[in-house]
């Protein structure tokens, strides 16, 4: 019920911006605009979830870090918008409990995990990124230049998160790095599936 008024007030909201002599056909501009909706209803749970648990700048941090590194490196996607939401509701939650849980209970060693996450993360966007996904194709050149970005937009916010922590004395940034194991989990996720997929369709296509 939910995803079918989506669609209708992103077709309805397609049909007065756009026409048919519009570059695309309005069904293009009908799955951008739900995109964009679903996108919007997700932002408001999280920032929802952060003024309810006191975690409103953690909650800014978190959607800025994963729409900003997931635009480039990609990474899984749920076939529905409600699935899409709840999974981002979970991930954030994660990521707040993951990252008390390092600052609190580990001291000074949570250098070495946020280390060995930022290592790990890197690896992963070196040897994968960007995982393309079906709605959206990405050729070779764009491929190579996405990679490029995703790696300097992870060290930049690894930086300013570790600068404002050592010299300014402010840890909230520091949430970035269980952000990014967040966004490796589902890249390593949807490669997985899709590599699954094809070994069925290959059994099946020898059958």
């Amino acid at each position: 019920m939910v995803v079918i008024m989506l669609h209708y007030l992103s077709e309805s909201i397609a049909a007065f911006l756009f026409d048919n002599d519009s570059d695309y056909p309005l069904e293009v501009y009908t799955y951008g605009i739900e995109l964009m909706i679903s996108s919007l209803i997700g932002m408001i749970l999280i920032v929802t979830l952060g003024l309810i648990t006191n975690r409103l700048f953690e909650a800014i941090v978190y959607i800025v870090t994963l729409f900003a590194v997931r635009s480039f490196s990609g990474g899984y996607h749920a076939n529905s918008y409600l699935k899409c939401n709840i999974i981002y509701v979970i991930a954030f939650s994660a990521v707040v409990l993951l990252n008390n849980y390092i600052l609190e209970n580990l001291n000074f060693a949570e250098y070495f995990i946020y280390g060995f996450i930022l290592l790990s993360f890197l690896t992963v966007l070196f040897l994968f990124s960007p995982v393309e996904n079906k709605n959206k194709k990405i050729d070779d050149k764009d491929r190579k230049k996405f990679k490029i970005i995703s790696i300097i937009m992870v060290l930049i916010f690894s930086v300013i998160a570790i600068f404002t922590d050592t010299v300014i004395g402010k840890n909230e940034l520091l949430i970035v790095f269980p952000v990014f194991c967040v966004i490796e989990i589902s890249m390593l996720f949807d490669i997985l599936i899709k590599k699954g997929g094809t070994k069925h369709e290959n059994s099946k296509g020898n059958d």
